[in-house]
């Protein structure tokens, strides 16, 4: 009878020590097991990282543009062949000849790819050089008068031309082009500029056949359509 409060003063220390064992392993066990808290900053460095690499591609793609615009400046300056004090009045190429100093720089110019003199003179059209673009369209019709962008040269020198109010020499390019591709996008756009010519000049028969011409050869241009919901088709 005596050994059982002895047991019982000794069971419960022991009891109070196991649990508190057993807390502890479950304290250290969260410990171990709980993820490491991740820093905040991480995805906003992340993005300041993002955007700075964008900038710099933007940067260098901009980079590329001023070295091209460099180089479209330049090739136009070694292409200007035409002295300063006849920039107000420039001299028709039909007309005068060049001197022969500006041979070396003409073959330059026709050693340009077809595409890049091309672009050239529609580049000094762009810009209201009509002086410089009337220039390189010739001298690319000369170089390539079989190359598919010969149609639509001819057709900008003509309207180089026109800005330049030099209208014969405009109504050549015009014609230039509907002798060499009837068949061309540019074709009903030549004969309406004839047209046109023609009316400003006040001869309104050569512009009433010219319409003619237009109506009945390219009936279903867009020029052609536009011209008969303005008036109707012109009679013989």
């Amino acid at each position: 009878m005596t050994t059982r409060p002895v047991a019982i003063r000794f069971a419960r220390p022991c009891r109070r020590l196991l649990a508190l064992l057993s807390l502890a392993g479950v304290l250290s066990a969260c410990a171990t097991t709980a993820p490491a808290p991740q820093p905040l900053i991480s995805p906003l460095e992340q993005s300041l990282k993002n955007q700075e690499q964008r900038l710099t591609a933007l940067e260098q793609r901009l980079a590329q543009f001023d070295q091209g615009l460099t180089a479209l400046d330049e090739r136009l300056d070694q292409l200007e062949l035409r002295p300063q004090t006849a920039a107000v009045n420039p001299a028709p190429l039909a007309v005068v000849a060049e001197p022969a100093a500006t041979t070396a720089a003409a073959s330059q110019e026709t050693a340009q790819p077809p595409s890049e003199l091309y672009r050239l003179g529609f580049a000094a059209y762009t810009v209201g050089d009509h002086g410089t673009a009337a220039r390189l369209f010739e001298r690319f019709c000369n170089a390539y008068p079989t190359h598919d962008y010969a149609a639509n040269a001819r057709y900008w020198q003509g309207e180089a031309y026109r800005a330049l109010n030099q209208p014969q020499l405009a109504q050549a390019a015009y014609r230039d082009l509907l002798e060499l591709a009837p068949e061309a996008q540019k074709a009903p756009f030549a004969l309406q500029r004839l047209a046109e010519l023609a009316a400003a000049s006040g001869d309104q028969t050569q512009e009433h056949q010219l319409l003619l011409q237009l109506q009945q050869t390219y009936p279903d241009s867009d020029v052609a359509r536009q011209l008969a919901r303005r008036r109707p088709a012109p009679g013989p």
